[in-house]
């Protein structure tokens, strides 16, 4: 994948709430405050969890009541209908629509889909039949890279390599915690990274900072990704760590004025004449 300028992916993840009316306006927010892309999650909850599965350690809070996490998923679990309804509001809007998929069949449906790129979760990044899957597909793909080292990263370069599909592969740094201790976001690996595997690096941020997204830009990021909400003291596992639609759009317009501050890198001198 090849991107003239910062992507910027506003997620909106399984912020919806089970609500297409939440879905539809935050997709007319992200996209009033200059998103690229709007992303959701697609997933089949009895193939992705057990019925008595615990819950992760940052989804145990009051914000997510008092249901398992087969609960939990279910209850935000997107129809194929809702994601067809989804992807046309954002083609009324102009706005790209992805969405991550956790399972084989939800895969097969946004290929059907025709997205502009498919993003892998961290959760699948050793995953590597599925990887296999979703590189033989031939389309875009953006990976998270969280709770993985170079190593396992590497795996991920091969499945691609090994359907010559390299060049649709992009990468994500991501930090798993929900929300990211800025001391810990660790942005110099983005360069690391793209270093290791000559392939766009960009941001998965899960922090509550405005100003990261302008950080990691100066790390070479090529893509921020970004959670948005309605309302951050809403009940669910992401809110808190995403930002409402006024903070996005604050956001946005750092990353873009920050973007044009950086420039191109190539040092001009003009040279003066003296008139004859």
């Amino acid at each position: 994948m090849k991107f003239n300028s910062v992507y910027i992916i506003a997620e909106i993840g399984i912020n919806h709430c089970d609500d297409m009316e939440i879905a539809h306006q935050l997709i007319d927010d992200c996209k009033e405050a200059g998103a690229d892309t709007v992303k959701f999650q697609s997933f089949r909850t009895e193939l992705l969890v057990l019925p008595d599965a615990p819950r992760m350690p940052y989804q145990t809070t009051d914000r997510t009541g008092d249901v398992t996490q087969f609960e939990m998923l279910k209850k935000v679990e997107l129809s194929d209908e809702q994601h067809y309804k989804l992807q046309e509001h954002c083609n009324k809007i102009d706005v790209d629509f992805v969405s991550t998929p956790y399972d084989v069949p939800s895969l097969e449906l946004l290929e059907k889909l025709n997205l502009p790129f498919i993003k892998i979760a961290s959760t699948d990044v050793t995953n590597l039949p599925f990887l296999r899957r979703a590189a033989a597909g031939g389309r875009n793909i953006i990976c998270s890279s969280g709770a993985s080292d170079l190593w396992e990263l590497s795996m991920v370069v091969d499945a691609f390599d090994n359907e010559n599909n390299h060049d649709h592969l992009s990468l994500l740094h991501c930090l798993s915690y929900y929300p990211a201790p800025l001391e810990e976001i660790n942005l110099a690996a983005i360069r690391n990274m793209e270093n290791a595997f000559n392939v766009p690096v960009g941001f998965s941020d899960h922090t509550q900072s405005k100003e990261v997204g302008a950080w990691a830009v100066a790390s070479r990021a090529k893509l921020l990704e970004k959670h948005i909400t309605f309302d951050k003291s809403a009940k669910g596992p992401d809110h808190a760590a995403s930002l409402t639609p006024d903070e996005f759009r604050n956001y946005v317009s750092r990353v873009r004025i920050f973007e044009q501050a950086m420039g191109d890198g190539i040092n001009y001198i003009e040279v003066f004449r003296s008139p004859s």
